[in-house]
């Protein structure tokens, strides 16, 4: 992975933007996408896959920063789009008290907080 040059966005490298999975899950991770609007909301990490905007993060959660889960998130959406037996249809979402997990069978992809949802102002839930 790399980054745009004085951006610090995560971007993905070394894929194909004809792998179909890849798109399908960033289609679906697009349905929940928190795109920035709202001069009071935090200044958002775009998380970019094969050059396609798929969703900003923006709030931390726990010591893990607003770029290191947008790093993770770019991170684990390459490696399921790499491995040629995953399934997604095993993508699914899961409610949380504070968040909304976007999973592929035992991996979170994304947890999209109350926080990130409160700074888009959008809400959390699918």
């Amino acid at each position: 992975m790399s980054h745009l040059p004085g951006s610090g966005r995560p971007k993905s490298t070394n894929l194909s933007k004809a792998s179909l999975p890849l798109f399908r899950m960033s289609l679906f991770l697009l349905c929940f996408s928190l795109s920035s609007f709202g001069v009071d909301a935090p200044k958002p990490v775009e998380v970019e896959i094969a050059g396609t905007h798929i969703l900003d993060i923006r709030d931390s959660v726990g010591s893990f920063s607003p770029q290191d889960r947008a790093s993770a998130i770019v991170k684990r959406i390459e490696t399921l789009a790499r491995d040629k037996v995953f399934d997604e249809s095993t993508i699914t979402t899961q409610e949380r008290e504070n968040a909304t997990d976007i999973v592929a069978g035992d991996l979170t992809i994304v947890s999209l907080t109350n926080q990130d949802a409160a700074a888009a102002k959008k809400p959390r839930a699918a």
